[in-house]
Formats: C-alpha cells, sequence, structure tokens
C-alpha cells in the first residue's frame, strides 16, 4: 500500500484512514506530526464482523445446550 504525505495532494495535514478489510477511504485524522495511513473499519465492515460474532456465540450456546440435553 502506498503512503504519501497528504499535505502534497491538498489533504491536510494527517493520515488517511482506509478500512482494514474493504480498503474504503474513511477519511483522514491527526496524525500528530506523523503522515501516512491507518487503519480502522469502516461501519459496513464492524456490522458484518459484528453480526458473524453474534451468530458464533449463539451457535456456541444451542451446541453447549444440546450437549448438556445428552
Amino acid at each position: 500500500m502506498e503512503t504519501e504525505n497528504l499535505s502534497e495532494k491538498g489533504g491536510g495535514h494527517g493520515m488517511r484512514v482506509v478500512c482494514a478489510w474493504c480498503n474504503k477511504d474513511m477519511g483522514e485524522k491527526d496524525g500528530k506530526g506523523a503522515v501516512g495511513v491507518s487503519h480502522g473499519l469502516c461501519q459496513e465492515c464492524f456490522d458484518r464482523v459484528m453480526l458473524e460474532a453474534e451468530n458464533g456465540i449463539m451457535m456456541d450456546l444451542l451446541i453447549a445446550e444440546d450437549a448438556e440435553e445428552r
């Protein structure tokens, strides 16, 4: 992934933020003197991860309940 000084492109003085999962551009944040790229999760990927986690937890609970009944 390319890192570049955003101020040279007129993008301000900070770090470009992209989603670590889908690479969606999420804007810019204060890099406190650092320039380049930082990563986070966009709302869509966050929602998907949370849904997958909830489904996994529910499946684990169902399996545990089934095992207890036997």
